[in-house]
């Protein structure tokens, strides 16, 4: 890890090993959040690339209108003012020519676009990550009422790439629903969306005229799914996940039955087609007969397959269309033998891949395209991680760290689903869930008590968080709606709604003593070894991490929260939103900043419900409450207590609300507030969201 809550006041610093030259350091207080990045120079040049690559594509509509990239850094901070020279060191190495590239501030960058956007002007945003996140969900959202419909390809340093089906999560409360109602409205267009582009990036690399057809075909049949507005509703017994699947396969088959670039794939997709469209009535009827009642899958983080099989497939005669496919002559394989791999993650997307991953097969093995699945679920990495604890049966490979490797060797040909950044409690439940179903494995130690317990939870941290993304994403990241998703955005524009200057509705952030105004940052002008340490106010040095390997050229920054400017924030707004009489909201990504996030989410629920836990501090303290959870975690620790001590702490938390204003709400139904879980609002997602 390399960011770390101080034990106690001093300096925490990152010293070159050899010379003990300081290269940054900053003097905190005990609770500050200090943490150290590191960004590596070849990533940042192909980040240069892929930008003047986009912008010369321009192969969005509009495109005989003049394209601009823009580079949204801001001079005012450490490490973009280091980027803006890289951006100015690296750009006369590619071919500019002709290219309207600019670098803006934030601010700026922002109006530019927005206003561009006004004109019908295509425009690429060159961000990092952060940025990168919150405008993939900002405008899809306002525009389009889902970051579903966005496409996001990550070209891998080493060759290959990764397809990524759309940000906004895996939609827990889609899965309950699917559990009490039989209807799943999870939107695959995503997934529709990336398999055109790595059938079309396998048909490149290997020359398959079978897979560039198959490719061309699923980009117009999504353009035709999206007219005719096929995507799932929300409303049971009406069409779901899987009917949108069947409309999906069939509006496929009728694009490769009209194809006149190959006759054999015209030839098995006209009778494909034929068939799914005379089923059309028998086929929807399954679909929509089977909802309304409870469906067992057989668990939430790992599901019985053979039970999720017939939950999202109970159309038996779309199913023997699907497996007629399957079972006919296959397509040959390139010589340049090259598969697709599709993976299996959690949620809603894991239940929906029940149903769409056998239409992948059937479609591919005509274009002699293997497709294989690959288990990469919070439940599936939690098994890999302990095998010794499980039998021979239960055991699974090490598949996420597999997909990594063959994504640093250039082989990677990846379809990645949204998975869960599973937060302790979530971790917590799976581990539950999976020794209900007889998995031996061990308790998550949160209080270590020896060196087996420690042991133990370093395995389990493996899993917390974005664990996935930073392992497979070997590239940077480009995110855009696709051409289809573009058409049906201007043929359908969505209306947006009129501000009101009297809206209280506000967005309030910190003005000082948070990480950005604390930032340090420096380029390392040679390859060193580096330590990261804290000096407290006597002398005495402890080591917090060994060694930080770092390379010529690379990005090193640091910053932290001072805590206690922390907590008086959060009071004030606090108070300023009861005064208003708004809703009082908190939105990080504690799935992504798993160190530092889960705390500052968890001085929030301690400054909001402080006389709760002042009033109860010695019976939190007995039971382990940990604020990091959120409010849920007071909720399933006080649980034990006897009914009428348990009662009283209910009611003095339910007199909070009256006392310290209303909050938002995640799930109003269930009582679930916008502190009850600190994975439950992503601001990525959460603030355009709010603000459409």
């Amino acid at each position: 890890p390399t960011t770390f809550e101080a034990k106690e006041g001093g300096v925490i610093r990152i010293v070159e090993n050899g010379t003990d030259k300081v290269l940054l350091g900053h003097q905190v207080s005990a609770g500050d959040i200090w943490r150290a990045c590191f960004t590596k120079d070849a990533p940042v040049k192909d980040w240069v690339k892929l930008a003047v690559a986009r912008c010369r594509a321009n192969n969005f509509p509009n495109n005989d209108k003049p394209c601009k990239a823009i580079f949204w850094l801001d001079p005012a901070r450490a490490h973009d003012a280091i980027l803006m020279e890289k951006v100015q060191r690296y750009l006369p190495e590619f071919d500019t020519a002709g290219l309207d590239l600019e670098v803006m501030s934030p601010v700026q960058a922002m109006r530019v676009t927005c206003q561009r956007a006004k004109e019908g002007l295509n425009t690429i945003t060159v961000t990092g990550n952060v940025l990168r996140d919150y405008l993939t969900d900002l405008f899809p959202i306002l525009e389009l009422g889902t970051s579903a419909k966005m496409l996001s390809i990550v070209p891998m340093l080493a060759g290959g790439g990764m397809y990524e089906t759309g940000a906004g999560g895996s939609a827990p409360k889609h899965v309950q629903q699917m559990q009490k109602e039989g209807h799943l409205r999870w939107d695959s267009l995503g997934e529709y969306l990336a398999l055109a582009c790595s059938i079309a990036d396998l048909a490149s690399d290997t020359k398959n005229e079978k897979a560039a057809v198959l490719a061309s075909t699923l980009d117009k049949a999504v353009g035709t799914f999206l007219v005719a507005n096929k995507n799932p509703s929300r409303k049971v017994k009406e069409i779901d996940n899987r009917g949108s699947h069947y409309w999906l396969a069939r509006f496929w088959a009728e694009e490769l039955a009209k194809q006149e670039q190959h006759a054999g794939l015209r030839e098995v997709f006209t009778a494909a087609a034929k068939e799914l469209a005379e089923s059309e009535e028998q086929v929807l009827q399954d679909l929509i007969a089977c909802q309304g009642k409870p469906v067992d899958i057989g668990g939430y983080y790992r599901l019985d397959k053979e039970k999720a099989d017939a939950a999202m497939n109970p159309s038996q005669k779309l199913n023997e269309i699907i497996a007629k496919l399957d079972a006919g002559k296959s397509g040959a394989t390139s010589k340049k033998a090259s598969k697709i791999t599709y993976t299996y993650t959690d949620e809603a997307p894991m239940l929906a891949t029940h149903a769409f991953y056998p239409i992948i097969k059937s479609f591919c093995h005509h274009a002699g395209v293997p497709v294989e699945l690959k288990d990469i679920s919070v439940a599936g990495r939690v098994i890999a991680n302990f095998p010794e604890y499980l039998t021979e049966e239960q055991r699974m490979n090490d598949i996420l760290s597999e997909l990594g490797q063959k994504a640093q060797r250039g082989e990677a040909n990846i379809i990645k689903l949204p998975n869960v950044s599973a937060s302790i409690p979530q971790l917590k439940e799976c581990i539950k869930e999976l020794q209900s179903q007889g998995y031996k494995l061990p308790d998550f130690p949160e209080e270590p008590k020896d060196d087996k317990e420690k042991e133990i939870k370093s395995r389990y941290a493996k899993v917390l968080g974005s664990a996935v993304n930073p392992v497979l994403r070997e590239g940077n990241s480009d995110r855009r709606a696709a051409v289809p998703v573009k058409e049906y955005a201007f043929r359908y524009p969505h209306s947006m709604g009129k501000w009101e200057a009297e809206s209280k509705t506000h967005v309030c952030c910190m003005a000082d003593g948070d990480f950005y105004s604390h930032e340090k940052s420096v380029s390392i002008e040679k390859a060193c070894e580096a330590r990261i340490e804290h000096v407290a106010a006597d002398g005495s040095v402890k080591v917090l991490k060994e060694k930080v390997p770092l390379q010529a050229g690379e990005v090193l920054d640091a910053t932290f929260m001072n805590c206690r400017a922390l907590c008086e924030f959060f009071e004030e707004q606090i108070q300023d939103a009861k005064s208003r009489g708004v809703l009082f909201s908190l939105h990080l990504k504690a799935t992504m900043m798993k160190v530092s996030d889960p705390i500052m989410f968890g001085h929030c629920v301690k400054v909001y419900f402080k006389d709760v836990f002042a009033k109860y501090a010695d019976t939190f303290a007995k039971l382990g409450v940990d604020a990091n959870n959120g409010l849920g975690d007071v909720y399933k620790k006080i649980a034990a207590l006897p009914e009428a001590e348990k009662s009283a702490i209910e009611a003095d938390i339910m007199a909070t609300y009256e006392k310290r204003g209303e909050m938002a709400m995640v799930d109003s139904d269930r009582g679930i507030t916008n502190l009850h879980v600190p994975s439950d609002i992503i601001i990525d997602n959460s603030m355009p969201t709010a603000i459409r």
